[in-house]
């Protein structure tokens, strides 16, 4: 599926995503991952999401984000 533009899996329950898991949809725009309960996140958890400008993880346990993990992205919104 690559014209996807928007994906909800907030209040999922969801504790991890793997490496690469988004890579192919690039025209998702907005994709909300919040009131879950990820804790961490790869490196390359969100590539391929090139199109991608809208990002919500608020009210999950993440601690730390890698400096380089949205280099080259089009985020307006973290």
């Amino acid at each position: 599926m690559t014209t996807l533009y928007r994906l909800e899996l907030n209040n999922n329950d969801i504790s991890t995503l793997p490496e690469n898991i988004f890579v192919g949809l690039t025209t998702l725009h907005y994709l909300y991952l919040d009131y879950n309960n990820i804790m961490s996140l790869a490196e390359k958890t969100f590539n391929g999401l090139t199109g991608l400008s809208w990002l919500q993880l608020g009210d999950n346990d993440i601690s730390t984000l890698s400096e380089t993990m949205f280099n080259g992205s089009n985020l307006d919104l973290l």
